[in-house]
């Protein structure tokens, strides 16, 4: 006669659920969905962190120009031509960066042997 032996498990339902959750939120980053969405979250949060820093700093230069006690046309005045200021600033660093790393694997070079000019000539 074989005895059987019953074991008394409990099945964590949470930790499996948690495991397929995670599993699940992996497959959703497989390579070609990380091409598109995080290209598209990084155009979203571009535009939420561009604009806040503008208006910030806008907002920031207008309040120090009230302090000064100045009139609040002068004020807008000075705070748009910070923010623009600070806009340019970043637009010439991003200009040359844009130069700087893209020449930064070419090179130029020129193989004029006299080898190459021999038998390149037009007979």
């Amino acid at each position: 006669m074989k005895k059987t032996v019953k074991f008394k498990t409990k099945i964590n339902t949470t930790a499996i659920l948690a495991v397929l959750a995670f599993s699940a939120f992996i497959a959703l980053f497989n390579e070609t969905i990380l091409n598109i969405a995080l290209n598209i979250l990084m155009n979203e949060m571009n535009a939420a962190i561009g604009s806040s820093l503008f208006i910030g700093i806008m907002s920031a230069s207008q309040q120090k120009a009230l302090n000064n006690s100045v009139s609040t046309q002068t004020a807008v005045a000075a705070g748009f031509s910070a923010a623009v200021l600070a806009l340019a600033g970043f637009v010439l660093v991003g200009f040359c960066l844009s130069f700087t790393l893209g020449f930064k694997n070419e090179k130029l070079s020129f193989n004029l042997s006299h080898k190459n000019t021999k038998n390149n000539r037009l007979s």
